[in-house]
């Protein structure tokens, strides 16, 4: 029996019965992709400069609330899965045979992911929705801070100079900046790190309480100085190949960081 049939094993042992199995989560995920992403977009035609819209900014709020918060449900929750794996029996018999201690590990991060897919589901089906909203949202700043300005089709068009404060005029037109996009695509990356985080901390502490918080409050931090970076840089002012580059670093650093740390984590498994 390989090391990764011992993982699949355990994973399965210690979930619980009668929840929904991956192909139906994945199917989740795309069906409230595909319903948040037209209700948002339907509620954001409703949208006009002078006529704002009680829907759509409830939807809006929720999921840059969902996009936010699921990495830090995810960080306490695996805390909070680990310690109730080191109690098991079947993990104590693993730690006594030769199972090396990075299958160890990635057990303790596949056991948790598949615990909480659900959490993982809501948060990457929200994705479009947010992108669409925000897109909706910048074009009604848009036509309200220049009525007389034609929005071009083209991605990266000139833009007329602030007309206030830098960083909250960047901040108005989040939703016309590609980074965005590789933002939200790196949430669930976020989200991954936050795991492997709360996996990591309550092995070496011991102490669930405090690797739950600790994982919880740096998944935050993490999600919110990523999205802070937009309106602090001068975005308006970048190359076509810069906004290429940023984008997607953006998308991409939470799961090569993830991949990094649990390689660093994985001796106290």
């Amino acid at each position: 029996m390989t090391w990764r049939s011992v993982i699949l094993r355990f994973v399965r042992l210690t979930a619980p019965r009668r929840r929904p199995g991956l192909q139906a989560m994945l199917g989740a995920t795309l069906m409230m992709a595909l319903v948040g992403t037209v209700g948002i977009a339907q509620a954001g035609h409703a949208l006009t400069p002078w006529r704002n819209s009680l829907l759509y900014n409830g939807l809006l709020v929720l999921t840059w609330a969902i996009m936010l918060l699921t990495p830090v449900a995810l960080a306490a929750g695996s805390a909070l899965l680990t310690y109730h794996h080191m109690r098991h029996e079947a993990y104590q018999l693993l730690r006594l045979t030769e199972l090396p201690q990075p299958a160890l590990f990635l057990m303790h991060i596949s056991a948790s992911l598949y615990r909480m897919r659900v959490l993982a589901a809501i948060m990457i089906g929200a994705a479009p929705a947010l992108l669409v909203g925000m897109a909706h949202s910048t074009r009604v700043w848009l036509q309200r801070t220049y009525p007389t300005m034609m929005l071009s089709t083209l991605r990266y068009a000139p833009l007329p100079p602030p007309v206030y404060s830098p960083p909250i005029w960047r901040l108005n037109l989040l939703g016309w900046w590609p980074e965005l996009a590789g933002w939200a695509i790196g949430v669930p990356g976020i989200g991954l790190l936050a795991v492997v985080f709360g996996v990591g901390l309550t092995l070496l502490w011991q102490r669930v309480e405090m690797a739950a918080l600790a994982a919880g409050i740096l998944a935050l931090l993490l999600g919110g100085l990523t999205l802070g970076l937009l309106p602090a840089l001068p975005l308006e002012n970048l190359s076509k190949t810069a906004h290429v580059i940023l984008t997607a670093g953006l998308a991409t650093w939470p799961y090569l960081s993830s991949l990094g740390l649990a390689a660093w984590l994985k001796r106290w498994a």
